[in-house]
């Protein structure tokens, strides 16, 4: 069963807040770093060229960071909305979802990068 103790109330608002600050940097600056490159041929040169050293590491943040910040978001609207007797199979519905949604984009960096 989830236990929902674990990212409530005032943790998870801070979570929320701090995942939002560091996305409202990270997203315009990485619009900016790919307009500012010259045009790819393909999508494996690009993601070569712009997964390595700080940008890497800055890539692997904004992901954790956005999938806790859907985390978050998505919950407490599940919460607030969703019938009561209903919230704990909602809840790991859309945890499952967001663990597919990881494992696709793991998959699909892998692929692209080998």
């Amino acid at each position: 069963m989830l236990e929902m103790k674990r990212l409530s109330g005032k943790k998870a608002h801070l979570w929320q807040r701090y995942s939002a600050y560091y996305l409202l940097i990270f997203f315009p600056y990485l619009g900016w770093q790919t307009l500012n490159f010259p045009r790819y041929a393909d999508i494996q040169t690009l993601l070569q060229n712009q997964f390595h050293g700080f940008f890497a590491v800055s890539s692997l943040i904004a992901a954790a960071l956005l999938l806790i910040h859907l985390w978050v978001g998505g919950r407490d609207i599940l919460i607030d909305y969703s019938l009561r007797s209903k919230t704990v199979t909602w809840l790991n519905l859309y945890q499952i979802i967001l663990f597919l949604i990881t494992f696709d984009l793991c998959w699909v960096l892998y692929a692209s990068l080998s």
